[in-house]
């Protein structure tokens, strides 16, 4: 294996419709919007060292391209991601982002 992602539909939408309960009808929402919803969250892509800067990424994100144009996705969501690491903003500087969350941590001595 040379790269992976995990990419899921995003379920905020069914959650919020069945006020975070899964009966008696919440789980349909959620059967819902794994096949219609209009958000992706991409979790995880990994790429081994030796094929790193290689293009391997725009291969994955290409074939995301297409299948999300073709089921009408609208939005991506990306999930945390650390500040410093350059790799990962370097791979989504081409798309026209927005920052809408800010996580830290701070660390003090007792």
């Amino acid at each position: 294996m040379i790269a992976f992602a995990i990419v899921m539909p995003g379920f905020s939408e069914a959650l919020k419709k069945a006020n975070g309960k899964l009966f008696p009808f919440g789980f349909y929402n959620l059967l819902n919007a794994r096949k219609n919803s209009k958000e992706i969250v991409f979790y995880l892509i990994g790429v081994t060292q030796e094929y790193q800067s290689k293009g391997v990424t725009a291969i994955i994100f290409e074939e995301y391209y297409k299948v999300c144009l073709a089921k009408g996705i609208e939005t991506c969501v990306r999930t945390p991601e650390l500040e410093e690491n350059n790799a990962i903003h370097n791979l989504w500087k081409h798309f026209d982002t927005k920052i809408n969350k800010r996580r830290r941590t701070y660390i003090k001595k007792l």
